[in-house]
């Protein structure tokens, strides 16, 4: 297995346990990818990180907790991502039948992203703040980056 530990191999090399962190988070997507089920890819991961010493005393340790975090984090992950494309459907939709411009469509669409995510506070920022509204839009790939 090749694994990419990202750009800055100097700070790899210093630090053990980030690279070690880096390692396992790259098995894990390589391993997602290859059978397309995050719990057995989380599984087989961390059976091959302690057969090869990476991280081993923490997943040795504390196995279940982390095996339930990753297993909550993706889950949440992908709901909200469901939540965005159901979103913007609905916002294309509604931009469609209303004939609302492109910038009240973005607008709209962001906010139905903030609400899924439970965002609320951002919701607020954006109806007021240009500036920040403009970062949100990059961030949900309104626009381009």
């Amino acid at each position: 297995m090749n694994i990419n530990l990202g750009y800055n191999k100097n700070v790899m090399q210093k630090c053990r346990k980030l690279k070690e962190y880096a390692q396992f988070i790259a098995m894990i997507r390589e391993y997602l990818e290859e059978t397309g089920n995050i719990e057995d890819a989380v599984d087989r991961t961390i059976d091959e990180c302690i057969k090869q010493g990476i991280l081993e005393d923490i997943l040795r340790e504390d196995r279940e907790e982390v095996r339930s975090m990753l297993l909550t984090e993706y889950d949440e992950q992908v709901h909200i991502k469901n939540e965005k494309e159901i979103s913007y459907e609905e916002g294309e939709r509604a931009g469609i039948k209303t004939g609302i411009k492109k910038g009240e469509d973005m607008l709209s669409t962001l906010i139905q992203y903030l609400l899924a995510a439970g965002r609320i506070d951002d919701v607020n920022r954006v109806t007021t703040d240009a500036q920040y509204r403009r970062e949100l839009y990059k961030e949900f790939q309104l626009i381009e980056q």
